[in-house]
């Protein structure tokens, strides 16, 4: 089994070999998920101390007992080189079973929302009413399609600059959101940012969705 400097090498390797063909061209961002193994915990060698061993493709997994664990990494494509981002990586402790972890269900959203949620709702698309659905609705529309990193990097843009670099369902979700932040009177666009991007720190977007969907509501239902 490959260990993790293996497999960023082989990695970088890959994106390389594609940049010389002229397959990737410019910067860009990678979503790497991984299934690992760490050492036992008695081991007494520092350099086994600190091996990730990858699991094969074909497997996703390791045999015998040995536990699973799931790694993420947003890893940038710069210049030509494999770079760590700031943001931390995500590992995924694993359960009872030996094979990788699932894809987390999406959580329930019958509750009304937090108290923090509900303010920073408001302050994005106004009190809940007739007024406040339409902005709710180009909000649920824009946000639908995002996948986490998407979304991710719509909020870093969102500082008020231009971004001429972005392009399909990003530049777009950054147009429309720059637009709704504008609409609310923020001082700045980066101030709408930091509301946005606080409304995801502990909550995912299908929460996010259900909660704007039963208390903004679309203008037909404030009128039925």
């Amino acid at each position: 089994m490959p260990s993790l400097h293996q497999t960023l090498l082989a990695l970088q390797k890959e994106l390389t070999g594609a940049a010389g063909r002229g397959l990737l061209a410019g910067n860009g961002r990678i979503h790497l998920s991984l299934c690992f193994s760490l050492p036992p915990a008695n081991s007494t060698s520092p350099e086994a101390a600190c091996a990730f061993q990858i699991a094969e493709p074909a497997s996703g997994s390791f045999g015998g007992n040995e536990p699973c664990h799931r790694l993420e990494l947003d890893l940038e494509w710069v210049d030509g080189q494999l770079r760590f981002p700031s943001s931390p990586a995500v590992i995924h402790e694993p359960g009872p079973s030996t094979t990788p972890l699932p894809a987390r269900e999406p959580e329930a959203t019958d509750q009304q929302p937090p108290a923090e949620v509900l303010e920073g709702l408001t302050r994005f698309l106004g009190a809940p009413g007739f007024d406040s659905a339409a902005r709710a609705t180009v909000f649920r529309e824009v946000l639908e399609p995002l996948s986490s990193e998407s979304l991710l990097r719509v909020i870093q843009c969102l500082d008020g600059a231009p971004h001429p670099e972005l392009e399909g369902e990003i530049k777009h979700a950054w147009h429309r959101f720059s637009g709704l932040i504008r609409s609310r009177g923020f001082k700045s666009v980066a101030e709408g940012s930091r509301v946005l991007g606080s409304l995801f720190k502990s909550h995912s977007k299908h929460q996010i969705l259900g909660w704007t969907q039963r208390t903004w509501k679309t203008q037909e239902e404030w009128c039925s």
